[in-house]
């Protein structure tokens, strides 16, 4: 691996808005992207290699089950042995809301699915009436942990990217929960300001902070 190259690691990239940053990202030179996948083996992983490299890029598949615990160690030894030596940027996509409840009809299964997958991204539910506890408070656990990484670890950049609430399947099912055809935002629009955001962050600039693929900061 290139000295010259960039190294991006993306969580849930088989759909939605990580597909659509994973493919952008892995279209410019010079850039290896890791996709971080459940099964590498299943089809819709391996299709992720179709995808158009730009000159110099390139497509890492490993293997990352946000519910079991040795994966990521285990993620970083194979890399490794690949000649992969570091990590430039995490996108940290990776979510699930398959339990819509209210609090008082949540298990704790339910709430602990949830946690395990959710809590590597970001999404803002703000205007969102429906029954979506568990997937809420981890959102709100992830704005809390970007906030710690940021204090504790002053030579990286955490931020806290607020996608909108966009047409993807898990964005469209909320929608229609609730009486709408559609999420909002369009997937090409949301990943477009998600790319830009994570293109243009640092520590001087939006690093501990909460903001959305607008480029706007959202207040705490």
């Amino acid at each position: 691996m290139a000295e010259a190259t960039t190294v991006t690691l993306i969580t849930g990239p088989n759909r939605g808005i990580g597909h659509g940053i994973l493919a952008t990202i892995l279209a410019r030179p010079n850039n290896t992207v890791i996709a971080a996948v459940r099964d590498p083996r299943s089809d819709v992983s391996k299709a992720l290699n179709e995808l158009p490299k730009g000159e110099g890029s390139s497509l890492i598949l490993t293997n990352i089950d946000q519910s079991v615990p040795t994966d990521a160690a285990e993620a970083v030894q194979s890399l490794d042995s690949l000649g992969v030596s570091r990590i430039d940027t995490v996108v940290a996509n990776a979510a699930i809301a398959d339990s819509a409840a209210m609090v008082a009809a949540t298990s704790l299964m339910m709430f602990a699915d949830t946690w395990t997958s959710s809590l590597g991204s970001a999404t803002l539910v703000e205007y969102m009436k429906g029954p979506w506890f568990c997937y809420g408070v981890t959102k709100t656990a992830v704005n809390y942990m970007v906030r710690r990484i940021h204090v504790e670890n002053d030579w990286l950049t955490a931020i806290a990217l607020q996608p909108g609430w966009v047409q993807t399947d898990m964005g469209n099912l909320a929608a229609k929960t609730i009486g709408m055809e559609a999420a909002p935002m369009k997937l090409e629009d949301s990943v477009a300001g998600c790319v830009k955001v994570i293109d243009a962050a640092s520590r001087e600039k939006y690093a501990g902070q909460w903001v959305d693929s607008e480029e706007k900061l959202v207040p705490w």
